[in-house]
């Protein structure tokens, strides 16, 4: 797909065949052969390598992987890979999506549409304060109650 039509709303993606869907995230996203062919699960994880990633491992776990589309993140388009086994959660986040990007006079003030936006840290605390607190939250000596 061209910059000039780079966009994560895809209209009748879900009527599309497993093939087609994944030959469009692969135009989408620029991806390679090898890339692309990563996707179909064939060159997945072995049981030797999964034994040497974790303790324990007794077998391997395979999840359909899924794309929400319609996402606008901080103004920058994103297709949203979703490895999950639950019906409709892809399906209701790509609707979520498609209706945080659209304008609506419903709403009001910012959430006139536009789609998402994140804020690193949020409320105006920088994220490597709240990490420094929540760090000496857990290093603080626990405080035992002495029973009534």
């Amino acid at each position: 797909m061209t910059a000039s039509n780079h966009t994560s709303r895809l209209p009748g993606f879900y009527d599309k065949s497993l093939s087609e869907r994944a030959q469009t995230v692969a135009a989408w996203a620029n991806l390679t052969p090898e890339q692309l062919a990563a996707l179909d699960g064939s060159r997945g994880l072995t049981p030797e390598q999964a034994d040497h990633m974790i303790e324990n491992v007794v077998g391997l776990h395979a999840l359909p992987l899924g794309i929400a589309v319609n996402f606008l993140v901080n103004g920058r388009e994103v297709l949203v890979p979703m490895a999950i086994e639950e019906p409709s959660v892809v399906a209701g986040a790509s609707f979520m999506a498609r209706l945080a990007r659209a304008p609506s006079a419903s709403l009001q003030g910012s959430a006139k549409g536009g789609g998402f936006t994140g804020v690193v840290g949020g409320g105006g605390i920088p994220l490597s304060w709240k990490r420094t607190s929540v760090q000496a939250l857990h290093s603080r000596p626990s405080r035992t109650r002495t029973p009534k």
